[in-house]
């Protein structure tokens, strides 16, 4: 399922007590998702949630998967290069069925309890219909595009509206998150105009104003109950994001850390404690992401002291665990992986080079944009004694892998990591989008876990020192 309007841009406490009954263990309900794949476009089906993925051989076209579930949750279904959304409930039996040749205009649902999930695949049917490029969307005078979104807005709300009728038993944490994806997909859009328009029009003079913000004030920015929607949690993180940044630019000088000043606004500003555990986690997840574990004592300390959530908690101090062991100058975790000849290949193996190390996939459209640039590299650098190109694939499909390196003639080491998101180098690096570039030292030791991309002045720069042996950390 193709994207239509990008929105520019989880989770151990236990307690001991003394000579307890014992307890029976709690039977988790199992649903199964089966289906048929016409004109199938690989050998296996993937399903996702927030927290899991989960995959199924295809047969002849069809699979079939038990998923053990203890509520009702949304599930997003990809096969091949394309997705589309689903709503499974425990116990729940599911079957789908798909063409691949027309992806979104074939997939149904059958079974008891199907309804919510045709009414998702419908209802992107439906907004494919009404919406268009980005460029064009967001391009339009500040009238035409409230006139759009509020035409969208209204379409979808008319259509929901008229399938509740049809459909009586839909559920209700389902009728309250699809109503919150209507009403915050539309506050995403017009939260992003501003920029968004000023990004395609850069000679357009238009410019916010102080009434613009007005569609915030009937919204609700603070309940947990809407956190299952994606435009929800979207919407409240970019306000949050928003407001911070117009704190800053009050006083720039006050304000050292962002991600402070963000963490501030969350404890004076929010009052349900999932909202703020939710805001709280991504604050403190999105600085130690970009930013490692530089500047993030205070940051802890806050976190620690006033996050409720537990699970969030230990994904943080886990991340910053790993963090910690790829700042500059640690050693490098090692990854071992199969070439394009069947021979292994370790990253070990190449030690007394620098190693710039590209993780990247075929249906990745950034990553094949970097491939021209990373080719001019790789022929300026050929005869380099100092220096080695390593790319490795984090494909699903390792046929679709060996067919472009092939045919594409891919110089430097090829590697091709079996595990696809699961593999070490992804775990390891901390690696959750691609592509993504490493550079390790001779020593093989950290020297840039988010080097620039080949596309990027820096890099010639980084390898011009590494050639004349003046090569210094970017940190």
């Amino acid at each position: 399922m193709k994207n239509l309007i990008p929105v520019f841009m989880l989770f151990l406490l236990t307690a001991c007590q003394e000579q307890q009954a014992p307890v029976k263990a709690k039977v988790i309900p199992t649903s199964r998702i089966s289906g048929t794949i016409q004109n199938p476009a690989g050998e296996k089906i993937f399903f996702y949630t927030a927290k899991d993925k989960l995959e199924a051989p295809l047969t002849d076209g069809k699979f079939d998967l038990e998923v053990p579930l203890t509520e009702a949750s949304y599930f997003k279904f990809k096969h091949g290069a394309e997705s589309a959304s689903l709503f499974l409930k425990p116990g729940q039996q599911l079957e789908l069925t798909l063409d691949t040749k027309e992806f979104d205009e074939t997939i149904q649902y059958a079974g008891e309890g199907a309804a919510e999930s045709n009414y998702l695949a419908e209802k992107y049917l439906l907004l494919e219909g009404m919406t268009e490029g980005m460029r064009s969307f967001f391009s339009k005078s500040p009238e035409a595009f409230a006139l759009k979104v509020d035409q969208i807005r209204s379409e979808l709300n008319t259509f929901f509206e008229s399938y509740q009728q049809k459909h009586k038993d839909l559920h209700p944490d389902f009728l309250r998150t699809e109503a919150a994806q209507i009403t915050y997909e539309w506050a995403n859009n017009k939260l992003n105009y501003p920029e968004y328009h000023q990004y395609f029009n850069p000679d357009s003079d238009f410019t916010a104003d102080e009434n613009y913000d007005a569609y915030r004030k009937d919204l609700d920015l603070d309940n947990a109950d809407l956190l299952p929607s994606e435009q929800y949690r979207s919407f409240i993180k970019s306000h949050l994001s928003q407001i911070t940044q117009a704190k800053i630019n009050e006083n720039p000088e006050a304000h050292g850390n962002p991600s402070m000043t963000k963490m501030d606004l969350i404890l004076k500003t929010y009052q349900d404690p999932s909202i703020k555990d939710y805001l709280m986690f991504h604050t403190v997840k999105a600085h130690i992401d970009n930013q490692g574990t530089k500047g993030t004592t205070e940051l802890m300390a806050l976190f620690e002291k006033n996050c409720t959530d537990a699970t969030f908690k230990e994904t943080i101090a886990k991340d910053y665990k790993i963090w910690e062991n790829l700042a500059v100058g640690k050693m490098a975790p090692d990854f071992k992986y199969e070439d394009a000849n069947g021979k292994q290949i370790a990253l070990s193996d190449l030690r007394g080079k620098y190693v710039y190390i590209d993780v990247w996939a075929t249906w990745c459209g950034p990553c094949m944009a970097e491939l021209p640039h990373l080719e001019a590299l790789q022929k300026e650098y050929a005869k380099s004694e100092k220096l080695v190109f390593a790319s490795v694939s984090i494909d699903e499909d390792k046929a679709a892998w060996e067919q472009m390196v092939k045919k594409k003639e891919m110089m430097g080491v090829q590697l091709y990591a079996d595990k696809a998101w699961k593999s070490s180098i992804v775990k390891d690096y901390k690696i959750s989008g691609i592509p993504r570039f490493l550079l390790i030292d001779q020593a093989g030791k950290i020297f840039d876990v988010k080097a620039p991309r080949p596309s990027s002045k820096k890099i010639k720069t980084i390898f011009t020192e590494i050639t004349a042996n003046k090569a210094t950390s970017m940190k």
